[in-house]
């Protein structure tokens, strides 16, 4: 029996070093591909930046867009007609009363 437990427990190390062998060549070569993934999307304008959840595609940069609409009860500015309409709507509309 004890026999049987020893060569058990050397089967058991052996699949486990098996195993972190092949956890370094997974994540080598997940290295490689992503190497090559950022080579590639840099070429097309974009990089990929380490997030803090995995890896991001980042566009180009552009200019932001100029904030032409104005607010018409107070001095705010946007340059979408929905973010406008939203703050219009939370800050500037009369609260109803619970009766």
């Amino acid at each position: 029996m004890a026999h049987r437990m020893l060569t058990s427990l050397r089967k058991l190390a052996r699949e486990k070093q098996m195993l972190h062998q092949t956890e370094r060549r997974v994540v080598a070569d997940e290295r490689r591909l992503l190497d090559q993934l950022r080579r590639a999307v840099s070429l097309l304008g974009y990089r990929l930046t380490d997030g803090p959840s995995r890896m991001q595609a980042v566009g180009p940069r552009t200019a932001p867009r100029q904030k032409r609409l104005k607010c018409p009860r107070c001095n705010r500015r946007f340059s979408h007609p929905l973010p406008m309409a939203r703050h219009v709507s939370a800050m500037h509309r009369r609260k109803k009363r619970a009766d």
